[in-house]
């Protein structure tokens, strides 16, 4: 049974977001500040983390930023505001996907179950994928769900591992933001720049220099392509 911690202040909210993921078979932890979140995480070591933006000793942005030092596991963010720029933020810290409230407890749980199943954790592994795949000094290894690059694993989230598979399994072939999010099975609200935010974050892993040169291209005003 995979757990999930569950960092919101709100003793309500919280409590909503743990009877639904119960129902859902799920594991739950709670926490209500950013410091008893990082201490939890750090001994508990969940599967998924579901964190609030607005907490109390700790912001859920500077929780992200430490978790990803040292994990890449799955992040779905909560938080009061629709803006586009605010889900960003998130997005290019890490986070995996974002919530706004308020919202749908199921929909909440539909979130959960789409991020495992990218990440693939209980499905047994396919035959037709199980070469790695080998392009100068980056390694992408499906059976596995790893990348190397210059003989350093690199830690990303289901997410970016999947963005980055797709690429670089069709290279040359320009996927648009809507293809991409469609071919690695994104559910729940679409914003255009979100794998604009991911990309960033691969690039970065990857060291990538720019947007024109490199493995993974900008094509302008379409998407983006593995060269």
């Amino acid at each position: 049974m995979k757990t999930i911690l569950i960092v919101e202040d709100h003793s309500r909210v919280a409590l909503l977001i743990e009877s639904y993921l119960k129902r859902g078979g799920y594991n739950t932890i709670l926490s209500f500040d950013g410091i008893e979140a990082i201490n939890s995480f750090e001994k508990n070591k969940p599967d998924l983390l579901i964190l609030d933006v607005m907490l109390p000793g700790m912001s859920g942005l500077e929780i992200v930023k430490k978790v990803r030092k040292i994990s890449s596991v799955p992040i779905i963010m909560l938080t009061a505001k629709s803006e586009e720029k605010d889900k960003l933020i998130g997005l290019e810290l890490g986070a995996d996907d974002y919530i706004v409230k308020p919202f749908s407890p199921n929909e909440m749980v539909a979130r959960v179950n789409a991020i495992f199943r990218r990440v693939r954790f209980d499905q047994p592994l396919s035959i037709s994928i199980s070469e790695p795949i080998k392009y100068l000094d980056l390694i992408l290894d499906p059976k596995r769900r790893e990348i190397f690059y210059k003989n350093n694993q690199i830690d990303v989230t289901a997410l970016q591992f999947s963005i980055l598979e797709t690429l670089i399994k069709s290279p040359g072939q320009v996927f648009t933001r809507e293809a991409l999010l469609e071919q690695i099975q994104a559910e729940g609200e679409i914003y255009e720049r979100t794998i604009d935010a991911h990309i960033k974050n691969i690039r970065k892993l990857i060291g990538e220099p720019g947007n024109k040169t490199g493995l993974i291209q900008t094509v302008h005003g379409v998407g983006y392509k593995f060269e």
